[in-house]
């Protein structure tokens, strides 16, 4: 089974980053058993992110089957975090 990935995309000393950051390893330990996290300091691997033509940070992307098949920028609630990642989440 092939599992869905969230990339949280992330600069050191970035607010917004440091505020989503525990919302988004909250998510990667309760569904570890159907996802996969991948952090990516933009700092220090900045080909990644502009190879998706990302320029504002923190930026979530969520692949499955590696395919881009959700893109969320900025800070937003846990509540809506949550839902947006369950519609990508294999039974």
């Amino acid at each position: 089974m092939v599992l869905p990935v969230l990339v949280d995309f992330w600069a050191p000393g970035c607010q917004p980053c440091e505020m989503l950051s525990p919302i988004v390893d909250k998510i990667a330990t309760q569904y570890g058993d159907r996802l996969k996290l991948i952090k990516i300091n933009v700092e220090k691997s900045f080909s990644i992110p502009m190879h998706y033509n990302l320029d504002c940070f923190p930026t979530l992307l969520m692949f499955n089957t590696g395919q881009v098949v959700e893109k969320i920028v900025g800070t937003i609630p846990e509540a809506v975090l949550m839902k947006v990642i369950r519609k990508h989440l294999t039974a």
